[in-house]
């Protein structure tokens, strides 16, 4: 029969263990003096005690004193009284001095006195013997004990942020010491005797006046990690291979114009930074650094890279900016790990096919460089997640096109952010010709974009914006903002036939009668919208900005469309209101609208991410419904389109029959933003719902048939927009004429004609990339 024990008196409850951190105790608890006899270890962290009150040192047994983050000002000499103390944290506190009887805590292993405002030691502390981990950052002091060697047990020495301008030799003696942190103080060199800390893993000298290191440290073999960032340091030791333990080397910020070739013996070395000094030329020996997985060299004065890169097949980063770099060697190809390979700044004019084989490549940033196209090989980079042609790219990802190198005959991908002419600082501007919203292609020479770049200051950031191009399966992610296809071609090659093709198009063209002078009445501020989730990813909005090279029509044009917006919106009730507005689709189920904004889309009205009315067809249904250009939409039938993403409210609008009721908010007398019809350079998406027969009852048709000779660098002289892979039904039609050009000249042509036929090939339903085809 099992029996078990009833004690007669209640079990004497022992304490070892206090935890009040984050309590908001103004003193000590009560708690410690009722368990001073068993108490080994307490925590009153983070709290906003002031005094030590003498019944914490009644704690003969405590081991483990944690009273960081308080608003402690002095330590009482009763400290004396833990003699079994091993760890004592003061971080953060108000303490400006230290009594000398702590030397009586001779167990004392672990002292913390970060952030106090201390700037003397007492002298007693070096007694400490026991001491393996000192911590002193942030304390003001301006000089080391001199006698710190005594501490013989030390193994990590914390003396960062403070005023030190020497160190004491006697650091020598500290055989034990695994980490030094001399970083952010103001030393001007390092004693010789350094070399002597021959356990000494981890060194931080960083922030500090160094000129030089001393030769010793080579000594320090079992050195691992090395930061002597920020400092003024010329040269490195020529023997720093000697560090053959080493495996993270941080030397940013300094003077440094070479390294030293023995940096190769580096065999284990995984980390080496060397940004932001003075290379010129990068040692060979680099290549032979084998375990090398990241290499930074940004801000030197690199114009090359040498072949020996390509021996590092464990290298995953790759940062090259802000150099000189006229060409990168094809021996990149054998860096099988890279990951991230970032060539931002430099003055490449042309990446190696070789690019191809980083299987494993994810990033690649070669914003602000000389490219006129890259390497058809970036087909094959399926990893391949961030693409990087201008740092006003808003998508990771661009929607490429192939084409043909004009010298070599050879097949090159290509976009409208190419080619990089007007990359660097002086000649940045891009090309302010855009065609307002959609995707467009262009077909101009180099020498228009640099005339109209000079001509256009506003421009300078803007640029046009695009999708994910490879690899394909890319396409069909489900987070697409528009459904569209973008291409950018420009033709650079001088040595053109002497006779130029023909290019035969015919175009329909809408005429006001009362106007004799044709414009154009497609959505100019409509693009392309996804009409599901799984639509392929498109181009964003390009930046609309009239460009001043523009034909004097075609800026009537645009004035014209703007003046009839603004008699169409000039009054409205005062004070905002709600209204709910019933839209009857068209014979062609159009709505007469275009929608812009949404989340994760630049919004279309300062900083307000929601759904705006962002043009209506004259005489569409929409405005005969009552809605306006401004109007902010809240619901599309049942559904709440306050905070969604663009895509939302336009399935809502695609999803209903053949009414459509909208819930908008109007506020009274606001003007219409310019990008109504000419985008900003921040447009965020616009999608239309206009039919293409959506037109004024006074508008006309003419058909205009023309044959255009391409001028000698191969360009029609124009740009087109739209097609079916832009959006469902919309046409193709002309976005811009190059001022000179072959298409201007011949003077039949118009911006916002629609192009119905190119060579006798009917375009009604073709898509974008079709007819760029055919235009190329």
């Amino acid at each position: 029969m099992p029996f078990s024990c009833i004690p007669f008196f209640a079990c004497n409850r022992q304490i070892d263990v206090l935890d009040r951190r984050q309590c908001n105790l103004q003193s000590v608890p009560n708690d410690i003096d009722r368990n001073a006899r068993t108490l080994e270890e307490a925590y009153l962290d983070c709290n906003h005690i002031k005094d030590l009150e003498k019944p914490l040192f009644r704690c003969r047994k405590l081991k483990t004193l944690s009273l960081s983050e308080n608003e402690i000002i002095r330590v009482p000499t009763d400290i004396a009284n833990l003699i079994c103390l091993e760890e004592l944290n003061l971080k953060g506190n108000d303490v400006s001095d230290l009594p000398e009887e702590i030397k009586e805590c001779t167990q004392l292993k672990i002292l913390d006195l970060s952030s106090n405002p201390i700037t003397r030691l007492p002298p007693t502390i070096t007694l400490l013997t026991s001491m393996t981990h000192l911590g002193l950052n942030d304390i003001s002091l301006t000089q080391m004990p001199l006698d710190i060697g005594h501490l013989r047990n030390l193994r990590s020495l914390e003396v960062r942020e403070n005023l030190l301008r020497t160190i004491p030799p006697s650091i020598s003696q500290l055989t034990h010491l695994q980490r030094l942190d001399l970083g952010h103080n103001e030393l001007d060199d390092l004693p010789s005797e350094i070399g002597l800390l021959s356990n000494l893993q981890e060194l931080y000298v960083d922030q500090n006046d160094l000129e030089a290191l001393p030769e010793s440290i080579v000594q320090c073999r079992s050195l691992q990690q090395l930061d002597v960032s920020e400092n003024k340091l010329m040269v490195l030791p020529d023997d720093i291979g000697d560090l053959e333990q080493l495996n993270d080397l941080t030397v940013s910020h300094n003077c440094l114009q070479v390294l030293p070739t023995s940096i190769g013996h580096l065999k284990k070395l995984a980390i080496l930074k060397v940004d932001r000094n003075a290379i010129t030329q990068l040692t060979p020996a680099v290549g032979s650094c084998t375990a090398l997985s990241e290499l930074y060299l940004t801000e030197n004065l690199l114009t090359e890279v040498p072949t020996s890169l390509g021996n590092l097949k464990a290298l995953r980063t790759l940062n090259l900016d802000k150099n000189q770099l006229k060409e990168i060697p094809s021996t990149i190809g054998g860096c099988i790990s890279l990951s991230v390979l970032s060539l931002r700044d430099n003055l490449l004019e042309q990446l190696p096919l070789e690019v191809g084989r980083l299987e494993n490549l994810r990033v690649l940033d070669v914003c602000n460089n000389r490219l006129n196209f890259l390497p058809f090989t970036i087909n094959v980079l399926f990893n391949l997640q961030a693409l990087w042609l201008s740092e006003s790219q808003s998508q990771a990802m661009l929607k490429l096109q192939t084409d043909q190198d004009p010298r070599t005959g050879i097949k090159v991908l290509t976009c409208y952010l190419l080619p990089q002419s007007s990359s660097h600082p002086e000649e940045r501007a891009p090309p302010n010709r855009s065609f307002v919203g959609g995707p467009k292609v262009h077909f101009g020479s180099d020498l228009e974009e640099t005339r109209e770049d000079e001509e256009v200051q506003e421009a300078v950031g803007v640029f046009s914006r695009q999708d994910t191009p490879h690899p394909k399966p890319h396409s069909h992610a489900p987070k697409f903002k528009k459904q569209s296809i973008d291409g950018h071609i420009i033709h650079h090659d001088d040595d053109s036939p002497s006779n130029p093709p023909v290019l035969t198009l015919s175009s329909s063209r809408k005429r006001n009668s009362d106007d004799s002078s044709p414009h154009t009445t497609s959505p100019v501020g409509a693009s392309a919208a996804t009409a599901g989730a799984n639509a392929p990813r498109s181009a964003l909005k390009h930046p609309s900005v009239s460009s001043p090279a523009s034909s004097p029509s075609d800026d009537q044009n645009v004035e014209r469309i703007m003046e009839r917006e603004r008699r169409s919106t000039m009054t409205s009730p005062c004070g905002a209101e709600t209204l709910k507005i019933e839209i009857r689709r068209d014979a062609n189920g159009g709505l007469g609208l275009s929608i812009a904004g949404g989340l994760e889309s630049t919004p279309y009205k300062n900083d307000d991410s929601g759904l705006f009315v962002s043009k209506l067809a004259e005489g569409g249904p929409a405005q005969l419904a009552g809605l306006k250009v401004g109007d902010k939409l809240l619901r599309v039938n049942n559904t709440d389109v306050l905070n969604v993403r663009h895509q939302v409210a336009v399935a809502s609008m695609q999803d209903a029959k053949d009414v459509v009721e909208l819930t908008v908010l109007r506020e009274p007398n606001e003007p219409i933003p310019l990008s109504s019809y000419v985008a900003s350079p921040n447009q965020s998406l616009d999608v239309s719902f206009m039919s293409e027969t959506a037109d004024s009852s006074s508008s006309t048709k003419e058909t205009i048939s023309t044959a255009i000779r391409r001028d000698f660098d191969g360009s029609p002289g124009f740009s087109v927009a739209g097609g079916k892979g832009a959006s469902t039904g919309d046409p193709i039609v002309i976005s811009y004429l190059t001022p000179g050009g072959a298409a201007e000249r011949d003077g039949k042509l118009r911006v916002g004609d629609r192009v119905l036929s190119i060579n006798g090939t009917n375009m009604r339903g073709a898509r974008h990339d079709q007819a760029v085809a055919l235009l190329t």
